[in-house]
């Protein structure tokens, strides 16, 4: 099958956790012996990164599109299409436009989509109201339009089925799990004297950061002083940090 694959921009699986994902289903499905064409729909044309421009030269199966691909060039071209990593309100705006016209055209290849995080649960609660409403309204018809909606996770699954009505068997469970990434030699916990979180800097995980940080470490501290926590993910070098307060 040849797969178009909608995403935000150019997606680069070191920058953070969805895009890590998004790339994890790049390599199954040439694994599995499809094509993929990845086409992002805020992005420049010769600003890919250097991550999708190996694939592209190593994957025969694997290619770029141009940004701002018309629809009317899909039909015929491609067998399913694939949305993934649309959480801004602009990305979901084109995104569900595009699966707009694509309906329009009569164009019949199914549509996935890859909701990773319910937007209605952990998104549109830090926008402002007018772009809360926009991103709900884009979330519930991107998954009435879509053949099937994928989540990260069973309990994603149940409270999006529950509170946007969703058909069950049209939903689906696709976990996290980045193989493409050198699989590190396993040591014992006596052993590790490391923690690490990994994320984007983003509302929602600056939330449980500084839960993390304010609730929890203290209380690892007390019964392993040497522990160290490494903050890792795009904009966390940015960040100011305080272990007695939380987040600066």
């Amino acid at each position: 099958m040849k797969w178009l694959a909608v995403t935000d921009t150019w997606i680069n699986p070191r920058s953070a956790g969805s895009h890590a994902r998004v790339a994890q289903i790049f390599e199954w499905l040439l694994a599995a012996g499809h094509q993929v064409c990845c086409l992002p729909l805020l992005a420049e044309p010769d600003r890919a990164n250097r991550y999708l421009k190996e694939l592209a030269q190593t994957a025969p199966r694997f290619s770029l599109a141009p940004p701002f691909y018309p629809a009317r060039k899909i039909p015929g071209q491609f067998d399913a299409l694939y949305l993934g990593n649309l959480w801004a309100p602009e990305t979901l705006r084109l995104g569900l436009e595009l699966a707009r016209e694509l309906g329009s055209l009569g164009h019949a290849a199914p549509l996935v989509y890859d909701a990773m995080d319910c937007l209605f649960k952990g998104v549109a609660q830090y926008h402002a109201p007018a772009d809360r409403a926009l991103l709900l309204a884009a979330e519930q018809e991107l998954h009435d339009l879509a053949s099937g909606s994928v989540f990260i996770s069973a309990r994603e699954q149940q409270d999006a089925i529950q509170a946007l009505g969703l058909v069950a068997a049209r939903t689906h469970v696709v976990t996290q799990a980045f193989s493409f990434q050198p699989a590190l030699a396993a040591r014992p916990y006596s052993e590790r004297q490391h923690l690490c979180f990994v994320g984007a800097v983003h509302p929602s995980n600056l939330e449980g950061l500084g839960w993390f940080i304010r609730d929890v470490f203290p209380r690892v501290l007390q019964q392993r002083p040497e522990l160290e926590l490494h903050i890792l993910g795009a904009g966390t070098d940015q960040l100011r940090l305080d272990c007695a307060q939380g987040l600066a």
